[in-house]
């Protein structure tokens, strides 16, 4: 499960979480007041900062993508 934690709510944080969602993965959102920046956490490895949470997104995104068509591709 993918966790992602961030010091206060914003755009950003329901982008991050919209896109989890379509992506139809599992996750959870906790609000961390303590943290200086978002953290990711996904298979014991941390993403830490908007810039890396966005990138692994859009990883995760291409991966996905890849993977369905490679399904489909197959009927």
């Amino acid at each position: 499960m993918i966790e992602l934690r961030y010091p206060i709510a914003s755009t950003q944080v329901e982008d991050w979480q919209d896109d989890l969602k379509r992506l139809a993965l599992a996750h959870k959102l906790v609000q961390d007041e303590q943290l200086e920046k978002p953290l990711l956490l996904h298979s014991g490895t941390e993403y830490s900062g908007r810039e890396a949470i966005t990138s692994y997104i859009r990883k995760l995104d291409e991966e996905s993508e890849q993977w369905w068509y490679c399904v489909c591709d197959r009927s």
